[in-house]
């Protein structure tokens, strides 16, 4: 057990000495929502509940009601993983944070002083602005970044933008894109740029979603190229009120299961995170409808 606390803090505090040095790159969320999640974070092309704040902002053209969202999940045992959602037709906030709390340690171990924090602001809008297109929706975020670390403390501003095509003949198919983290930087550290490109399709008998993203990334903290990644995810509906996932998150297997009535939504996922893949995640997420 000793052990084991040892080596948690020794990963936080290379974490937040990383962050600041840019050998980890900062603000890697590898996503919101326990139902994105469990379908290995493939969402941009389906973007059709209110997840769509983090993954596609053309995708609030679907929603029809006020609707909150929250989660929360703890990585590495010590990371704390936040996560508020509001939104209601075309218009949506979006608050995100991680942080580590301002002590790490034990009754057999020093105490930490590390208090490393970073959090996004969003405000989001989407819609389907073309009048003869009333099939294609495109939306923005405006972001704001906050970084605090034990030695530096920094804001930023960029956005993301969003495309979601669904064509009325084929309602069961659709297509979305999305960049996040356009101009993008804090501290004088830009922070990756991702360009997603996705897709899913609808069966009615069974009830079941198949959705799949590309996603390229500019990775400025590393080796400034250029990666490549997929992500994959099925859910299954056997009954109304339940949903079954699994995915795939660029080779990583994830998985969840949801409970839904007309006024709320309970979600659970499981599986490895982007930034540490060694390392899996159990994420709890609720939505409430109004």
């Amino acid at each position: 057990m000793l052990n084991k606390k040892i080596i948690m803090v020794s990963l936080v505090g290379w974490l937040s000495i990383g962050v600041v040095s840019a050998s980890y790159a900062a603000f890697k969320f590898e996503g919101i929502g326990g139902r994105p999640l469990g379908m290995g974070g493939a969402f941009v092309g389906l973007a059709d509940d209110i997840n769509t704040l983090y993954y596609n902002p053309a995708g609030l053209s679907k929603i029809d009601k006020r609707v909150e969202s929250y989660m929360y999940a703890q990585k590495l045992e010590v990371l704390k993983y936040h996560y508020v959602g509001i939104a209601q037709k075309n218009i949506g906030f979006s608050f995100v944070s991680q942080d580590t709390g301002e002590e790490l340690g034990g009754k057999n171990i020093d105490q930490k002083k590390l208090g490393m924090s970073e959090s996004v602001l969003g405000v989001s809008y989407g819609g389907n602005i073309i009048e003869t297109m009333p099939e294609l929706s495109l939306g923005g975020t405006i972001r704001v970044l906050k970084l605090n670390s034990p030695t530096k403390s920094g804001f930023g501003f960029c956005f993301d933008i969003g495309a979601l095509y669904q064509h009325p003949m084929y309602e069961n198919i659709s297509f979305g894109a999305a960049i996040r983290n356009i101009n993008a930087e804090v501290l004088d550290e830009e922070i990756d740029e991702v360009l997603v490109v996705g897709s899913s399709y609808k069966l009615d008998e069974p009830a079941i979603t198949l959705v799949g993203d590309i996603i390229t990334k500019k990775d400025y903290a590393k080796t400034n190229d250029t990666k490549y990644g997929y992500n994959l995810g099925l859910e299954y509906l056997p009954i109304s009120f339940l949903a079954v996932r699994c995915g795939l998150a660029d080779g990583n297997i994830t998985w969840g299961f949801g409970f839904s009535q007309d006024k709320w939504q309970l979600d659970y996922a499981f599986g490895a995170s982007d930034a540490l893949k060694d390392f899996n995640n159990h994420y709890i997420s609720v939505s409430l409808k109004f």
